[in-house]
């Protein structure tokens, strides 16, 4: 039965302007989640706090009977779109930024392998393109240039995190578009419910790091902890996944690729991070793969 949601008409640009939203608040969220620390709260810590209160209130929605088919499928959202939300999140605390980005947005090449595999769509010249401009880009971030932090050096847990968060994402997004049946609000329920589960499983990863808190400390970061669960995190969520259930998953994670840009540029305008050649070549080779999506989107 097709739900009410999925018989209403949006505009053809709408979805890709609200990614578009939702790739600019991820660019900027490692700000925010950073400053945190300030506060006295552990990395890992914080991220988890954020995604649990963010999380909470649209649980609701998963208290409705429904048939077996569409639990299976609210969990595998859950597990995959909200689980990837929650490592992402955590490889940000864990990891350079420039780093997590990066790892995380070797997405399109999983949903382009996914289209093409399980919804049978043809790889056009078009979509190529951007994809080899795309993952150009990352090539090209990743050349180590001098004293950059983005790139070389070993592997942690953290860029672990990013490229399962990508692989998970990836999958995700093929399940939302296949299943626009379900309601947006209830599968915004299942991905919180599993960006909470999986948040609350990657916090060993901080307990080594952990210490008490005075209360005082815990009262002034409370407006930080709302500003970014309500202001930020949900936004991010719900556009991206709304968009997401319109836009085919090769062309939303290609869309989405401008964060790499926008936390790049960001950490290096606000923390200080140096941007060489081989980061404005990336970032000029990932602008132009989105921009060869959004004419197709236009198209």
């Amino acid at each position: 039965m097709v739900t009410p949601d999925a018989n209403v008409a949006v505009p053809k640009m709408l979805p890709t302007a609200g990614l578009l939203v939702s790739a600019l608040i991820s660019g900027f969220y490692w700000l925010p989640l950073r400053h945190l620390q300030d506060f006295g709260f552990q990395r890992v810590v914080a991220a988890v706090i954020i995604v649990v209160l963010t999380a909470l209130p649209l649980l609701p929605p998963l208290l409705r009977r429904r048939s077996r088919t569409d639990w299976y499928d609210l969990a595998r959202i859950g597990v995959l779109v909200g689980g990837a939300y929650a490592l992402y999140s955590v490889s940000l605390v864990l990891t350079d930024v420039a780093r997590a980005v990066l790892l995380f947005y070797l997405a399109p090449v999983w949903t382009t392998v996914l289209e093409v595999v399980v919804l049978r769509r043809p790889l056009t010249k078009q979509r190529l393109a951007a994809i080899v401009l795309g993952l150009g880009g990352l090539v090209a971030l990743l050349v180590p240039g001098a004293d950059s932090s983005a790139a070389g050096g070993s592997i942690n847990i953290g860029d672990v995190l990013a490229l399962a968060a990508g692989v998970l994402w990836s999958f995700g997004l093929l399940i939302v578009f296949r299943r626009k049946d379900l309601r947006t609000r209830e599968q915004l329920a299942a991905q919180a419910g599993g960006a909470m589960v999986v948040a609350l499983l990657a916090l060993p990863l901080g307990w080594a790091e952990s210490h008490p808190l005075a209360l005082a400390a815990i009262i002034a970061a409370l407006p930080w902890f709302l500003i970014m669960a309500f202001l930020l995190t949900l936004p991010m969520w719900g556009l991206s996944l709304w968009a997401s259930r319109y836009i085919p998953p090769a062309r939303a994670s290609i869309i989405f690729m401008m964060e790499v840009c926008i936390g790049i540029a960001s950490a290096a305008i606000l923390s200080g991070y140096p941007l060489h050649w081989n980061e404005y070549l990336g970032t000029a080779l990932v602008l132009s793969a989105a921009g060869l999506e959004l004419i197709r989107a236009k198209a």
